[in-house]
């Protein structure tokens, strides 16, 4: 699988990991990524929690999620 950074406004490809840049966000629009700065609530940032929730409305049930742990709080 190819492996990139995600860039604003670019269509998903199949077989493509997309990194989220730091201090960024990611949302998901007719089949579209987007790019955001980074909102904190209460101090925490949950970028994965904004991403499958733009991800459930955007694709409703052709969405499928690899989840790999890192080190953050996600």
């Amino acid at each position: 699988m190819k492996v990139q950074h995600a860039v604003d406004g670019s269509l998903i490809k199949p077989d493509t990991v997309y990194l989220i840049p730091p201090k960024r966000q990611l949302t998901i629009q007719e089949g579209k990524l987007y790019l955001v700065g980074q909102v904190t609530v209460s101090g925490i940032n949950l970028p994965i929690d904004i991403f499958f929730r733009s991800l459930a409305r955007d694709q409703e049930s052709r969405a499928i999620a690899v989840i790999l742990s890192g080190t953050g709080t996600d």
